[in-house]
């Protein structure tokens, strides 16, 4: 049986985002408000991934969704 994946429409331009990649072992965050624990990295058990925070530059993240992802 196949499953569907609908994903809402964005009426907002979110707070934050994060991207996992599996390959580069790398966790990539970007937000706008204040992330509490970020400076703790690595966290228990993620001591072999790396962390990419960019602050309140989302582009990166933009640039990692489908082309046709609308964005508020």
């Amino acid at each position: 049986m196949a499953s569907l994946s609908i994903t809402p429409a964005l009426t907002d331009m979110p707070y934050g985002g994060v991207h996992f990649d599996p390959q580069a072992r790398t966790v990539s965050r970007w937000a706008v408000q204040t992330v509490a624990g970020i400076h703790d990295w690595p966290l228990p058990r993620w001591e072999n991934w790396s962390l990419d925070f960019r602050g309140d530059d989302h582009t990166q993240q933009a640039r990692l969704l489908p082309t046709d992802f609308p964005l508020p």
